[in-house]
């Protein structure tokens, strides 16, 4: 009876071995010590070269890599700062941008581009700059307009240049209550007038204002001279005139009609707050309004 239960123990002892060494696991917990481990078994050395690989592959350690990743605490690099400008495609390539303005405003009005920016820079050295940076684009000539800014602007500095049917004009100025530069960069088609509306000969176009239906121009003629032949010469174009206005002594106007548009000529000589003109020279402005019933 005792032989039989050895017998029986044997043979239990001989399966618990075999299902002990033919069985693989799938990833076994981690046992806690026990007292039943031989003693002299001990882990490999994780100094040791010698040490034996796992039967399947630890986790990929972490790769350095300059993509911050999507998990885990914020890097400490800084975000970069929006753009002080922001253009669109289409800009002007050979206008540059003045270096470190902050962009205020662009708009595109019929055929023209104006960039609007803020910068710390003094209005003379802001124009400067530009005469420098326009001349290296081919724009000549680069004319920098002494002039005198309206009464609420000062400083005040500006500058034209010229390319085949276009004009680039600059203006930089500081208004009372502000501590920074207001710098004003319109390029646009050398004459917005349509073909009935003839510029003076020799003129010289100094831009637009209010959405390109005022156009200005300078010429070195008196105002009556030019008055004159607007008035000879207008008529040829289908133009009736409609009265002639001495607004000041060195301000002199013209009214026209043809169909339901309207045509203005006002004539501005000497050096003011008003004619924005160079001693000698004549304004020139061009309004052309639909006529008001």
């Amino acid at each position: 009876m005792v032989r039989a239960s050895r017998v029986g123990t044997c043979l239990i002892m001989l399966w618990v071995s075999f299902a002990g060494g033919c069985a693989e696991p799938t990833a076994p917990p981690v046992a806690p010590a026990s007292n039943d481990a031989p003693s002299n078994a001990s882990p490999p050395s994780a100094s040791s070269p010698n040490t034996l690989q796992p039967s399947r592959p630890d986790p990929a350690p972490a790769v350095a890599s300059n993509t911050p990743s999507s998990s885990g605490p914020p890097t400490s690099s800084p975000t970069p700062a929006p753009p002080k400008v922001n253009l669109p495609d289409d800009y002007p390539q050979d206008v540059p941008v003045l270096p470190g303005a902050t962009q205020v405003n662009f708009e595109r009005i019929d055929g023209a581009t104006r960039l609007t920016l803020s910068t710390s820079g003094h209005a003379a050295e802001v124009v400067e700059y530009y005469r420098q940076a326009l001349i290296a684009q081919s724009w000549q000539p680069v004319r920098l307009r002494n002039l005198r800014g309206p009464l609420m602007y000062s400083p005040y500095a500006s500058a034209i240049a010229f390319k085949p049917n276009r004009v680039a004009v600059i203006e930089a100025f500081k208004s009372q209550n502000d501590a920074t530069t207001t710098l004003s960069v319109t390029v646009e088609l050398e004459s917005p007038l349509p073909e009935d509306v003839p510029v003076y000969p020799g003129s010289v176009f100094r831009g637009t204002f209010f959405r390109r239906e005022n156009a200005y121009y300078s010429s070195g003629d008196s105002p009556d001279t030019i008055y004159d032949h607007f008035k000879n010469t207008l008529p040829k174009h289908g133009w009736v005139f409609v009265g002639r206005f001495q607004l000041t002594p060195t301000i002199l106007s013209g009214t026209y009609r043809k169909g339901g548009r309207e045509l203005s000529l006002e004539f501005r000589g000497g050096l003011d707050e008003m004619s924005q003109v160079e001693p000698g020279e004549t304004l020139i402005e061009v309004q052309l309004n639909p006529v008001i019933r």
